[in-house]
């Protein structure tokens, strides 16, 4: 499938690469400026050359707003009747999505940069800035971006249908949108999506203690909510292979947090989640260079280079230009920098009076308090080397304001040495850029060195340009690739980076080295053009669209069985109706059957008050499956005795083997008679109450409640759910109830603690084994270690040799932990309602309550509808 032909491009990104202005004063309709990037989306869809029919839809945030931004700027829509009428030309046609400033607040700056950013480039040890800064989330931030990125995919998708584009091959751009895969495969199953993320992917933990990095600074379910976002596309493109493999790496350490089964296959760089395949692609972004080497043959930018060079004589110049951000080092730079002259005076290397520096840092971020204290640390950085260098001062130029393309590149050609030394960086395309222009400075300039390339290690582009790359002599923590390579968050790394440039350029030897090392790098980005990455990875996300589509095909075309319906409006998806079949009637083969049921997790997530729980279905269902002889049922469920006899009429179910596992797991019991088939060593439910009126009396505790948590307090139970309190309060509750257990509440009947990774409780140990029959149980939602009480007694009582278990929607640790509990604990399956799960190593889905309803009917004996 050819990708410029077969599917229309729609690209997402949060800024438009294309700025266009008005020139009110001449009031004519032409009187335009518009300007569109120079690299990147934007360059790689201009060399395309795509018909106007067929060129990509672009949908970005609208950045300029009334009242907050120049009056003359041009809005995306004024932007596309200006290309509609001829009047400019554009490789995209432009839209945009509105955003107020609180939906910019909550999407751009309270999540994406002061959180998001932070933790994507928390690489390494020199941004220790970083992890000091980076800003806890609340759920009302997560909730807020994540309702913006929903008004986002809702704006794409109705441009998609107000379009012209028959089939869309939707292309989300980088960390903003980590969330909008998911969200649109939601609401469009079988769309075509690709993400491709441009920054940095760390990985989840920088240590092999595993006691710092990303996965200790956001919890499980924030990590979660990302990975899953990104696994809603067909294909997933990173930079490296290193942040490919992090990205792996997230997906295994997570497990239990994801509300599917995911699995990583390294071998085919895939991930397969539910039953859908993402393709995994490493292909970093190239240059224009057709638009690069063309400026650098323009009369006027070769006439600026010679200025420049005029302007500084024999000097060595030193060349930088970035944004002004953390991740690029600048101090380090500049202290490097100042460190070279010190040491290259004693080596008679390099002199302050004969070299110059001139760096260019574009403000960036002002708002974020973490970007402006490094502005004012850069400044006093720059303040601190000119004061110490006193009569030659003038060696380092410090411009606090960026260079566009047009303006670089006579610098650059002018240059003898580039310094893009991030700690960290996702690419940085300078390091490309210069290598092209270093080169054409041999042409246009008729330079034999040309300038030499020196970055940081921590770039991606150094896995490409630092190919076999081998350390310098005399400079340990120096390498020389295709350029030269060092430890950008380390000035003397920095430093000797420069020196093993300068001594170098000093000897023919080390001058063909360097030649040579540009010449490679030239040739690697003219054998990966900007056209080639554009071309690879729209075609991947076609091929991982396509054999995902066939795959929902296939399915659907097998599922040829027809299932009864139990009552009117009860209905069994087209999805489940196979498995539901198989399962059913395997369970009516079965002699001895016994249904465990969690009856909270199943009924009560859909009503807002148990007094409001109507459970005829299930009834009705419970009873055709009880008229089996030898099928028996146990409920599990937090409620109390009185609640579930109420729940279950007892005249509907009279006579049938129906047992109760009430409190977590505290109390079972019998439904025919009441007796009880577990006791304690003394009376539990005044313990409960003596060990609750403790907890209100200790501090630590009630901060804790503070916090959103919850203490729900049953008659023979105690539970706290940790809600929205901060990492590491489940071990300060552990503590605070092991004290109490220990201390006054000594006396009270034996009491354990159960938990789950958001939920901490206790509840009395029963004395008694529960004494029943069957021999395949059938577990309903997830047997949480209150309740595996029940489970357990009667795994060790009768050993059964096949075991289901029915999982429920639910939080995503625990329907995991269900299944982790039900293979490992007890040897059985698990299939879940409404979710992915693991059942023999294949897995199954159940859509929803009526499927499960229906499993029940054919395990009753009802035959009908079977074909």
């Amino acid at each position: 499938m050819s990708p410029s032909t077969e599917r229309r491009a729609v690209i997402i990104g949060n800024r438009m690469p294309i700025n266009g202005t008005r020139n009110e004063a001449l009031g004519s309709e032409q009187d335009y400026e518009i300007k569109v990037g120079d690299g990147g989306i934007a360059a790689a869809f201009a060399t395309s050359k795509l018909p106007r029919d067929q060129r990509p839809l672009f949908i970005a945030t609208e950045n300029w707003l009334p009242g907050i931004e120049a009056s003359n700027k041009l809005r995306f829509n004024e932007l596309r009747d200006l290309d509609a009428k001829g009047l400019i030309d554009l490789p995209f046609v432009p839209y945009g999505v509105p955003a107020n400033r609180r939906e910019n607040n909550a999407f751009y700056e309270s999540v994406a940069n002061t959180c998001n950013w932070l933790l994507m480039h928390f690489m390494n040890e020199g941004l220790s800035m970083f992890s000091q800064a980076i800003k806890p989330l609340d759920r009302s931030e997560l909730a807020r971006t994540e309702e913006f990125t929903r008004k986002y995919v809702d704006t794409v998708i109705r441009t998609i249908e107000g379009s012209d584009v028959n089939d869309a091959r939707v292309w989300y751009q980088d960390y903003h949108f980590m969330l909008a895969p998911r969200i649109h495969r939601e609401k469009v199953p079988d769309a075509t999506i690709g993400y491709f993320h441009h920054i940095p992917f760390p990985p989840p933990y920088a240590n092999t203690s595993k006691t710092e990095g990303v996965f200790t600074r956001i919890d499980a379910k924030h990590a979660a909510m990302y990975v899953e976002g990104m696994l809603g596309a067909d294909q997933v493109g990173f930079h490296t292979a290193e942040y490919a493999e992090n990205f792996f790496k997230w997906i295994e350490e997570l497990g239990p947090n994801l509300s599917k089964a995911g699995s990583v296959n390294r071998q085919d760089m895939t991930v397969t989640f539910g039953e859908r395949v993402i393709q995994v692609t490493v292909n970093p972004i190239s240059v224009n260079a057709e638009y690069i080497r063309g400026l650098c043959r323009d009369p006027e930018v070769i006439a600026e280079a010679r200025a420049i060079r005029e302007r500084y004589g024999d000097k060595l110049l030193l060349f930088g230009a970035d944004r002004l951000d953390p991740t690029k080092a600048t101090p380090e730079r500049i202290d490097g920098f100042h460190r070279a002259l010190q040491l290259g005076a004693e080596r008679g290397l390099l002199r302050p009076e004969t070299t110059v520096f001139s760096q260019f840092s574009g403000r960036s971020r002002e708002q974020l308090r973490v970007y402006a204290q490094h502005i004012e640390d850069t400044q006093n950085t720059v303040q601190a080397v000119r004061d110490d260098l006193g009569p030659n001062a003038s060696a380092l130029n410090f411009h606090l304001h960026g260079l566009e393309f047009r303006k670089l590149v006579p610098y650059a050609l002018a240059a003898d040495m580039l310094l893009a030394t991030p700690a960290v960086d996702g690419l940085n395309l300078m390091v490309k850029e210069y290598a092209l222009i270093a080169s054409m400075a041999r042409e246009v300039l008729d330079r034999q060195m040309p300038g030499i390339p020196i970055t940081g290690r921590g770039a991606g582009a150094w896995v490409e340009v630092g190919a076999n790359a081998k350390k310098l002599p005399g400079y340990p923590d120096v390498e020389l690739g295709q350029v030269i390579g060092v430890a950008g968050s380390r000035r003397g790394s920095v430093a000797n980076g420069i020196l093993a440039a300068a001594e170098m350029r000093s000897t023919e030897a080390g001058r063909k080295k360097l030649n040579a090392g540009i010449d490679l790098a030239v040739a690697g980005i003219d054998n990966h053009t900007l056209g080639d990455w554009l071309h690879a990875h729209q075609s991947a996300i076609d091929k991982a669209s396509d054999a995902n589509r066939q795959r929902a095909a296939s399915a659907k075309s097998s599922l040829h069985m027809t299932i009864p319906t139990i009552r009117g409006d009860i209905h069994v998806p087209d999805t489940d109706k196979q498995f539901v079949a198989e399962l059913g009637m395997k369970l009516q083969q079965s002699k001895n059957a016994l249904l465990v049921l969690e009856v909270d997790s199943l009924l009560t997530p859909r009503m807002l008050d148990r007094r409001d729980v109507r459970p005829e279905p299930l009834r009705e269902a419970l009873s055709n499956f009880c008229s089996v002889d030898g099928h028996s049922v146990l409920v599990l469920s937090g409620w109390g005795r009185d609640q579930l006899v109420r729940f279950f009429s007892q005249n509907e179910l009279t006579g049938k083997n129906l047992m109760f596992s009430s409190h977590r797991g505290a109390e079972i019991f019998n439904f025919k008679n009441g007796i009880p088939l577990t006791t304690y060593d003394g009376d539990a439910a005044s313990h409960v109450q003596t060990i609750a009126e403790l907890f209100e009396r200790i501090p630590e505790w009630r901060r804790l409640i503070d916090k959103d948590a919850k203490l729900l307090q049953g008659r023979v139970s105690l539970g706290f759910y940790l809600g929205n309190t901060a990492p590491g309060t489940e071990d300060q509750v552990r503590e605070i109830m092991q004290n109490i257990l220990s201390g006054e509440a000594a006396h009270a009947a034996a009491f354990r603690i159960f938990e789950t990774q958001d939920y901490i409780g206790l509840v009395p140990k029963p004395s008694q084994k529960l004494v029943t029959g069957g021999d395949v149980p059938i577990t309903m939602d997830n047997p949480v270690v209150g309740n595996s009480t029940a489970l357990k007694f009667i795994q060790d009582q009768f050993g059964f040799s096949d075991i289901v278990h029915f999982a429920t929607q639910g939080d995503p640790r625990r329907r995991l932990r269900a299944v982790q509990y039900t293979r490992e604990v007890l040897g059985g399956e698990t299939v879940h309602i409404g979710q992915r799960a693991i059942q023999s190593n294949a897995e199954h889905q159940l859509t929803g309550y009526e499927s499960f309803l229906a499993v029940l009917s054919l395990a009753g004996g009802n035959r009908e509808g079977l074909k």
